[in-house]
């Protein structure tokens, strides 16, 4: 099944489409800018419960310049097709076969979270793909599970009104989430996964899957590979993610990496902190002649 949208304009061309190969999951992404300027293409993957559409207002602006800019659905998220499979193997070649369809050759990837964790098991296993690399708020290691798994668990577990209106539904589901969720900024975030499909209404997550290979989400596989190519962490100072004891890591295995840390931003680090995110980001492309 494919399906396109086109937003045209001076500055912007859309598209949204559907990667697919037989032995793989179908991508949903989307498309931004002409693509006409000698910059790289930049992929942007979203962190778990997320999806492309985290990442419009940033893709926007990034592809203001001309340069593609495409935003991704992982597998079991967004509109991207389900798969009981899940793990950062996986995931990468989802990644790879998507440049294959789209016949990119060499491009930037960047990843928040999960998608952080895609984008440098991509980087690793296929160096020759990636020009450059920009990691948000994760590291190379095992991840604490922040109660993730619970959030998870409470959304499959959620009995969903089908007889109200999309918005007294999703107030519904905000009412029980609270008894697991209690940030109420994280439960509108996992709101946006409540659609409604055919007049009934459902998570687009593939919870089960999330849920059923929540532990290899977590962890990240063993490399004895370095990836030697321009590669930047962006991380929030209120965020455990990247910290003193996981560097080490992050160094041995993207020896040319540099860490900037976004002072007062915790884990969504692009969201909290929007334009000292795209200044990080802008400068790091323009430094590096990505």
């Amino acid at each position: 099944m494919m399906f396109r949208r086109h937003i045209c304009s001076n500055l912007l061309s859309l598209k949204r489409q559907f990667s697919s190969a037989s032995d793989i999951v179908k991508l949903s992404y989307t498309e931004y800018g002409n693509g006409n300027s000698s910059k790289k293409p930049l992929i942007l993957l979203h962190g778990l419960f997320g999806s492309k559409s985290n990442w419009h207002s940033l893709a926007k602006k990034l592809a203001l310049d001309g340069r593609k800019v495409i935003a991704v659905d992982a597998r079991n998220h967004g509109e991207s097709e389900h798969s009981s499979v899940m793990n950062y193997d996986v995931m990468a070649t989802d990644v790879e076969t998507l440049l294959d369809n789209l016949n990119l050759d060499r491009v930037v990837l960047l990843g928040h979270s999960m998608g952080g964790k895609v984008v440098m098991t991509t980087a690793l296993k296929h160096p020759e793909r990636v020009e450059g690399l920009i990691v948000v708020d994760v590291s190379p290691t095992f991840s604490s599970s922040m109660g993730l798994e619970n959030y998870a668990k409470k959304m499959r577990d959620i009995k969903i009104n089908q007889g109200s209106t999309l918005s007294q539904a999703r107030k519904d589901v905000n009412r029980q989430l609270e008894l697991v969720v209690q940030s109420a900024g994280v439960r509108q975030f996992l709101l946006t996964n409540l659609v409604e499909e055919e007049g009934h209404y459902k998570w687009r997550l593939n919870l089960d899957a999330i849920i059923g290979n929540f532990q290899q989400i977590l962890e990240f596989p063993k490399y004895n590979t370095t990836f030697d190519r321009a590669t930047l962490f962006i991380g929030g100072t209120k965020s455990q993610y990247i910290r003193g004891e996981t560097t080490p890591e992050i160094h041995r295995l993207f020896p040319k990496c540099s860490i900037e840390m976004v002072q007062d931003a915790g884990h969504w680090v692009h969201s909290e902190k929007p334009r000292e995110f795209l200044e990080i980001v802008k400068t790091f492309l323009m430094e590096k002649n990505l």
